[in-house]
This record gives C-alpha cells, sequence and structure tokens, in this order.
C-alpha cells in the first residue's frame, strides 16, 4: 500500500502527488508480475531491470502531461 503523509508535513503537495503516484505505479508493475513465483533466468532479468526503473521520473512526466 503506498505510503500516507500528511501534506504539507514534509513535502510539497506536488512532491506528495509524485512520489504518492510512483509507488501506486511501482506497486502494480510488482503485483501484476506474471513471473512473479517462478523461478527463472527471465524472472530474475525482468526484476533487475524493474529495478532500475526510476518510478518518480515516470510519475512526474505522467503528472507534466495531465
Amino acid at each position: 500500500m503506498a505510503r500516507q503523509t500528511p501534506k504539507g508535513e514534509y513535502w510539497t503537495e506536488e512532491e506528495t502527488a509524485r512520489f504518492t503516484l510512483a509507488d501506486t505505479i511501482k506497486e502494480f508493475i510488482e503485483d501484476t508480475n506474471p513471473l512473479l513465483n517462478t523461478a527463472s533466468m527471465y524472472t530474475d532479468l525482468l526484476n533487475a531491470a524493474l529495478s532500475e526503473v526510476d518510478w518518480n521520473e515516470i510519475a512526474e512526466n505522467i503528472l507534466a502531461d495531465s
């Protein structure tokens, strides 16, 4: 579940929106990974690639486009 931080406590409203969206996207991708419970080279490759994703950058671009 995405972390909940009261608006204005630590982050600006824009940062809160970006971090919340980034967490939501990352959790969705991880939870719907079809290779999640399999042990294979493909699982290792996918997990390695996903660990390099900049989820905050993706969220920032989505919010900028909306």
